[in-house]
């Protein structure tokens, strides 16, 4: 499986982890710093900042439109 594709399972585990939290804003908080992580571990420091900050926010708009679809 390539690494997209774990980008994407993780990015839709840590949306579906942070539904029990107890406020909105520290599921937010816990969900960031996981996705964060599994970015983090699978680009490791090949890339320039600027390049991992753009992967990290391409995560994360794949985190927020699967949020928009799927979430009722």
């Amino acid at each position: 499986m390539n690494r997209l594709a774990y980008l994407g399972i993780a990015a839709a585990l840590a949306g579906g982890l942070a539904v029990p939290a107890a406020s909105a804003q520290e599921g937010d908080m816990q969900a960031q710093g996981v996705i964060n992580d599994i970015i983090d571990g699978l680009i490791g420091n090949r890339y320039h900042v600027s390049d991992r900050d753009a992967i990290r926010r391409c995560g994360w708009a794949a985190v927020d439109k699967a949020d928009r679809q799927y979430r009722r």
